[in-house]
């Protein structure tokens, strides 16, 4: 039921008679005849009709609102605020007849986003969902002076709080409709995860227009020149001030039904447009979905709506699945974070104690243990890009800051060898020469930001004892970067990511001697990823199989395979010291 295709709709359950439609017509536009009239099959909540008329322009929409009818006031002023921005049609009257009250719209050409991704698999969705991601954009970027539902006139009147997410929730569960549908013991299950994840929901101080129904059936794309555009955004009657991440949760509720590419691309438009996604996104978004899931079940009788609350159940579920999976993930407490521990960190404690002493404060403070056996470690200021990553995170600043807090790291970890018997207890074996203590995973997502400039690094897990050039050559891999031209985390020519390479060497100051011979270390380096990835899958780890299903083995053998064949021009090209130029 993917993009809610199966659910029942209102023109089922909600017979409009034509004299009616007529009557609306000849009140909104008079002078103007209907020749024709078509029930636009799709809509959940209220009734939409594809008007064939007498006069240019010879289409128009009918909508007709069975829910709230202020919803009609609310869409024509967002029509009037977004138009030079957003593709979305133009309200040119809105009245009653009866109980009903109606708008005639501009009629915008194209078919739905679902449609497309569902009914034509053979065309490239790619571009269409950055689109979608970079719209999304577009509309956060309209705030107001506090986060709440709108009026007709876009006044927030009834305003948004963390609790009220939470006692609106709390309302939904206790209603007999949702009792029945989803039990006690997943009732239970949701009740406890907004308690434990409560500091992650949205607070008043979240004021970005919200669409609240940004989904692929909201969305008209249509083919010009060859390629799918977003031709209009639709339905704007839930639209609020709030979190941004509602549309987010909306948008991606059935990627795990699509492709890995549905959400790739979509979070990459995002970023295109200058979004940063925040820590524990997937959590906040998880959230957000299983409240607006619970009132969507309110509003579900059974026997009236079969199909939807099946979907709606399933969903639900999913949702709580993932939750359990991210139990194992990082939490964010005050000025704390807490994370998963192992039989290696009381060692990377130790480690990172010894930076901390020396005086290198770009890594976390460790804080002990928390009641559950996590560890606790000091929150560092800043942004982290994950992929695809941020202008900021892809800049030539942050690659030559980076290299050169590497360096430093280097530098100051070499006194720890000395110090200690460090061949014990790390996550991964020891590698020869046991020149520095390697991050071993030296990559721009364990990376803090502050603007371009990279000032602070975390994620030690994986540290051990191993030569300089080890954690370079992933370093280089992540920052060149070099990636096959498929794959949608990297960018940039073979030249281009060669420079990029040069760049980070010359910065961390390795000498063009110990330059020899990178690629194939680079090769080396992503093979043991892989092979690690691999093997933890099969084992049953719960994380690395999620990374199976989106294609990430696939990536890495892609990326392997670019740089055998590249291999010649890499080694040469990182030889240039003294080229600065591509």
């Amino acid at each position: 039921m993917t993009f809610k295709s199966h659910w029942e709709k209102t023109d089922q359950n909600v017979p409009i008679l034509g004299e009616k439609i007529q009557e609306m017509v000849s009140q909104a536009l008079r002078g103007t005849r209907l020749l024709a009239h078509e029930i636009i099959s799709g809509g959940c909540a209220n009734l939409n009709v594809k008007l064939t008329l007498s006069n240019k322009p010879a289409h128009r929409i009918l909508r007709i609102y069975l829910r709230e009818k202020d919803a009609a006031y609310r869409e024509q002023k967002l029509a009037q605020l977004l138009k030079q921005t957003i593709p979305l049609p133009e309200v040119t009257f809105i009245g009653d007849l009866g109980k009903y009250r109606y708008a005639v719209t501009e009629y915008m050409p194209g078919i739905s986003l679902r449609d497309l991704l569902l009914n034509h698999p053979n065309e490239p969705m790619q571009k269409v969902m950055v689109e979608a991601g970079q719209i999304l954009g577009a509309i956060q970027s309209h705030t107001f002076p506090q986060a709440g539902f709108f009026d007709a006139n876009l006044k927030v009147t009834q305003p948004l709080s963390r609790q009220d997410y939470i006692t609106f929730a709390q309302e939904c569960m206790a209603h007999p409709l949702v009792s029945e549908q989803i039990g006690r013991e997943t009732i239970d299950k949701i009740s406890m995860y907004l308690d434990q994840y409560s500091f992650l929901i949205p607070d008043e101080n979240h004021r970005h227009l919200v669409h609240a129904d940004y989904d692929p059936p909201n969305i008209l794309v249509d083919k010009i020149k060859d390629e799918w555009k977003i031709t209009a955004v639709l339905d704007w009657e839930f639209a609020h001030s709030g979190s941004w991440l509602t549309d987010v949760s909306n948008m991606l509720r059935y990627a795990h039904h699509m492709p890995p590419v549905f959400e790739e691309s979509f979070l990459r438009g995002l970023a295109e447009s200058g979004l940063v996604l925040p820590a524990q996104w997937r959590t906040r978004t998880y959230l957000l979905d299983l409240i607006s899931l619970l009132s969507c079940l309110v509003r579900c009788p059974p026997k009236e709506r079969p199909k939807q609350c099946a979907d709606i159940h399933d969903l639900i579920h999913h949702i709580i699945g993932g939750l359990d999976s991210l139990q194992d993930q990082v939490m964010f407490v005050n000025n704390e974070v807490h994370r998963p521990s192992g039989p290696w960190t009381k060692q990377v404690h130790k480690f990172l104690h010894y930076l901390r002493d020396q005086g290198f404060k770009q890594s976390p403070e460790p804080l002990g243990f928390d009641k559950h056996g996590r560890e606790v470690v000091s929150f560092l200021k800043g942004q982290v890009s994950h992929y695809p990553l941020s202008p900021e995170a892809s800049s030539e600043t942050a690659l030559l800051s980076a290299a050169k807090l590497l360096r430093t790291f280097h530098d100051m970890s070499q006194g720890f060898l000395k110090e200690t018997s460090p061949s014990q207890n790390w996550m991964f074996p020891c590698k020869e020469p046991q020149e520095v203590i390697c991050h071993n995973d030296f990559a721009p997502y364990n990376l803090i930001l502050e603007g371009e400039k990279v000032v602070g690094l975390i994620d030690f897990d994986t540290a051990h004892p191993g030569p300089r050039v080890w954690d370079i050559a992933y370093a280089l891999y992540r920052f060149a970067p070099f990636t096959h031209p498929d794959n949608e985390d990297g960018f940039g020519t073979i030249e281009d990511q060669i420079f990029r390479a040069r760049l980070f060497c010359k910065a961390y100051g390795l000498v063009e001697e110990n330059r020899t011979g990178l690629t194939d270390l680079i090769i080396e380096r992503l093979q043991s990823l892989l092979d690690f990835l691999l093997k933890s899958a099969h084992d049953g780890n719960k994380k690395y199989q999620i990374n199976m299903e989106q294609g990430h083995h696939l990536k890495y053998m892609k990326d392997i395979q670019y740089l055998k064949l590249n291999k010649l021009v890499i080694e040469e090209g990182l030889k240039l010291i003294s080229s600065e130029k591509r």
